[in-house]
């Protein structure tokens, strides 16, 4: 496939956008991208509130309700995560254990 970057003019602002091409961009971009499993359910651990980690499937309503009284789910509680600057720290709860930190993208430009 083949790109065109065509700015005919210097970067600047055109219409309340911000036009930039820096050489650096075009010439190298080093990257890392670890993408987890994302699962249907969770499997072992539920890494964010409303996460399913259940399905339930049943003939009518009524039969769901009772059926929803039999799931006694059993969690223990994470230190929760919320803070992105905190969650770059060391001693930080990692989210995605096979990733190994909770930095899962690095660009580095130029």
């Amino acid at each position: 496939m083949r790109v065109e970057h065509n700015v005919r003019a210097a970067p600047g602002d055109v219409g309340g956008q911000q036009i930039s091409a820096p050489k650096a961009w075009r010439e190298r971009v080093t990257h890392r991208i670890d993408i987890p499993a994302q699962p249907l359910l969770a499997a072992g651990r539920v890494r964010y509130v409303g996460e399913p980690y259940a399905v339930l499937c049943a003939a009518d309503r009524y039969v769901a309700e009772d059926a929803l009284e039999l799931i006694d789910p059993d969690f223990d509680i994470l230190p929760p995560v919320v803070d992105p600057e905190a969650a770059l720290a060391e001693t930080a709860p990692v989210v995605h254990p096979g990733i190994g930190s909770n930095v899962a993208a690095e660009l580095i430009m130029g």
